[in-house]
């Protein structure tokens, strides 16, 4: 800093103005042809050459210019860092940024007050720093200087018209190409010396007074430029993209439509207002040209008549009064102008902000576009889906009425096959009666016939085709081996007459104590007795205690009933209770351990009754009783274990009667899960047979 100068006083220097051309030779080359859109949030919301932005801070500032004013702002901030305040002053970034730093005063010169950076290519000025409120005044300076800066670049074609300082003390000359105007320039520099002289104002050299035609030309270009140059009204064609979808986005926009809606009418009442002023202003121009004219031909007629000096005084002062008038709306015209030009930097402002807001609404409709394309691929996705479960529906509907069919075929199947089970029961009654019948008397036979029809093929009438059985005419149910059940409610559905073959009667005992009981009272002796019992034992006794109760047991059969065999009926499975099955396999178990290599004691196991142990379901009424196919299947296990006690033959099955779902031996479901009308039974020999009870 030179002295304790002002940096006004500064620019007040002669030598300033060829320092401006020498910094412009060496810097224009770094000014863009146009400027980029700036890329940072807080320089996007930047406002034109004022500091006073809500996205400032205490350390951080930006502030926009516009590409003619770049220049400018590079030259002022020249003078006013490097030779002013004698700053550090670099180009990086190959001449994009120019940086500039002012460091402290005094004891603590080393510190950096702020870091002042110019971005070359979007026009954009930013500071930062921990002392960025000394920027303020600073700032000031630097605005005065850009607006008193008149580089080569924005000079007028016209070279009549020159700027030079708007001090106060200062006017601006023009120059008079009329030989006739010579004179009141003359009178007037000869005016303003005398009130200078009078006032003790320093004078100021006068070179040019520039005409009224001059001052509606420049008007007139200032006006021109309002008009044609990007005024606000274009900007109603600017129609943002409206969103296609989502009521967010649209009241958004809206919004933003109707604040720069109000932002152009308030920039075009300015402008209106602006107007006005201009065209005052040439008015009062226009009465100041008549006046001078008339100053003129008074001053040419005082020269002729010889008028005396008070006139001249007076002719002087009235003089000095237009030219200060006239000063006053010359100013007020340049800074009209300077309201324009800032005017119009706003505009161009707003008008990029709002091209980036076009830019982002593009951005969400195409975002839109794809999410409604995914949509309605996920809507065909449904549909497709929706028609496979009506396809799967009516594949079910189809599936119900073809079981119910095999279901109805399945049940008649069951009838028949009951019914030559029962044809072939009797038959194997009826061998073994004559067998044994042919080998004790040679008693007479009678002949059984039955009826078949037969069709004769004379007349076509019906007869009956008799056929002959030789059977014993005794009784022979005497002969049949006896047979004595004592069990417990598992056994409530058992019928003893349909044990054919045998001469089977039934007693309850629910427990063990009570079969002993029964057994003690007993008075026949029959060859077979069956126990079901211990399924109600495994409630109150421990294991132990019921293995050494059935042990008394068969003991005491032993002793009482010397000729019969015994049955364990072993108890089936139960789902009451998971442990009691449990400990009720065990039991069984070990009976079947216990027992095995005695003869006259044989387990009849009724695991077929469940599946891996746990009981199935078709075959029970509740959780422990069976009803009354599961009591076939138990019938039928007691009559296998029987005849292959007794060494008698099985009941044949023919192989043609075998049905299409009969089940594996590893009894697995069938595939619609309904259980089948054969159930299967394991024989001694660890052969599967069905088996209708």
């Amino acid at each position: 800093m030179p002295g304790n100068m002002s940096f006004k006083n500064f620019l007040a220097r002669r030598e300033i103005k060829e320092r401006v051309k020498v910094i412009e030779k060496n810097l224009s080359n770094l000014i863009p042809v146009s400027l980029k859109n700036p890329t940072g949030v807080k320089a996007k919301q930047a406002k034109f050459e004022d500091i006073n932005n809500n996205n400032n801070s205490e350390t951080y500032c930006v502030f926009r210019t516009r590409q003619t004013r770049l220049l400018k702002w590079v030259i002022a901030s020249y003078l006013f860092y490097n030779d002013f305040l004698s700053a550090e002053w670099s180009k990086k970034d190959e001449n994009k940024k120019i940086c500039i730093e002012l460091q402290g005063e005094g004891e603590k010169s080393t510190d950096i007050k702020y870091k002042l950076t110019i971005f070359l290519t979007t026009g954009t000025i930013q500071v930062q720093g921990n002392n960025i409120t000394s920027f303020n005044d600073d700032f000031d300076n630097l605005k005065m200087c850009t607006d008193t800066i008149n580089p080569s670049t924005d000079e007028e074609s016209d070279d009549d018209t020159r700027l030079i300082d708007l001090d106060d003390n200062t006017v601006i000359d023009i120059e008079v190409e009329v030989e006739g105007e010579k004179i009141v320039v003359e009178a007037i520099k000869q005016a303003d010396i005398n009130i200078r002289e009078i006032n003790g104002v320093e004078t100021v050299d006068m070179k040019d007074i520039t005409p009224t035609e001059t001052m509606d030309k420049n008007a007139t270009k200032l006006k021109e430029v309002f008009d044609n140059e990007n005024t606000p009204t274009k900007l109603k064609e600017v129609t943002a993209i409206q969103p296609q979808n989502t009521s967010n986005e649209k009241q958004s926009q809206n919004k933003s439509t109707k604040m720069m809606k109000l932002q152009n009418e308030s920039l075009e009442e300015d402008n209106q207002v602006t107007r006005e002023d201009i065209s005052k202003l040439n008015n009062k121009l226009n009465k100041l040209e008549t006046t001078i004219c008339d100053l003129m031909d008074k001053i040419k007629e005082n020269n002729n008549i010889n008028t005396s000096g008070n006139e001249n005084n007076l002719c002087e002062n009235e003089v000095r009064k237009l030219r200060a008038e006239k000063k006053e709306r010359i100013a007020f015209v340049l800074e009209q102008g300077n309201k324009i030009k800032t005017l119009q930097c706003e505009i161009e402002h707003q008008r990029t902000l709002l091209s980036s807001k076009n830019r982002e609404i593009e951005e969400l409709n195409e975002t839109m576009s794809t999410k409604s394309n995914s949509i309605l691929e996920s809507e065909r996705e449904i549909k497709s889906m929706k028609n496979k479960v009506k396809d799967q529906e009516m594949i079910e509907k189809k599936l119900t009425c073809k079981n119910e069919e095999i279901e109805a075929l399945t049940e008649k199947l069951s009838e028949k096959t009951m019914l030559l089970l029962k044809k072939e029961d009797e038959i194997f009654d009826l061998t073994v009666q004559c067998k044994k019948l042919s080998d004790s008397d040679t008693a007479p036979f009678t002949q059984v016939k039955g009826k078949k029809q037969n069709t004769d093929s004379g007349n076509g009438e019906t007869k009956p085709n008799e056929i002959s059985i030789e059977s014993r005419s005794s009784d022979t149910k005497g002969d049949r081996p006896k047979v004595k059940i004592l069990g417990s409610s598992i056994l409530a559905h058992v019928d003893p007459s349909r044990m054919y073959g045998f001469n089977t009667t039934m007693e309850q005992a629910y427990t063990i104590q009570q079969a002993k009981g029964k057994l003690e009272n007993m008075k026949d002796k029959p060859d077979v007795i069956i126990y079901q019992v211990l399924s109600n034992d495994v409630k109150s006794e421990s294991d132990d205690n019921i293995m050494e109760s059935m042990e008394e047991l068969v003991q005491l059969t032993e002793t009482l009933k010397e000729d019969s065999k015994i049955i364990l009926s072993l108890p089936p499975p139960r789902k009451d209770d998971a442990k009691w099955n449990v400990r009720q396999r065990a039991l069984n178990a070990r009976l079947e351990a216990r027992y095995h290599d005695k003869s006259n004691v044989v387990c009849s196991s009724n695991e077929n009754l469940g599946y891996n142990g746990h009981p199935n379901a078709k075959f029970y009424r509740d959780d422990v009783h069976i009803n009354m196919q599961g009591t076939k299947i138990l019938c039928a296990n007691i009559l296998n274990t029987l005849r292959n006690m007794f060494g008698l033959p099985h009941p044949r099955r023919n192989s043609n009667d075998r049905p299409n779902n009969w089940p594996n031996r590893y009894d697995q479901p069938r595939f619609n899960g309904r259980p089948t009308n054969y159930e299967q039974t394991r024989s001694r020999n660890n052969s599967f047979r069905s088996r209708k009870y």
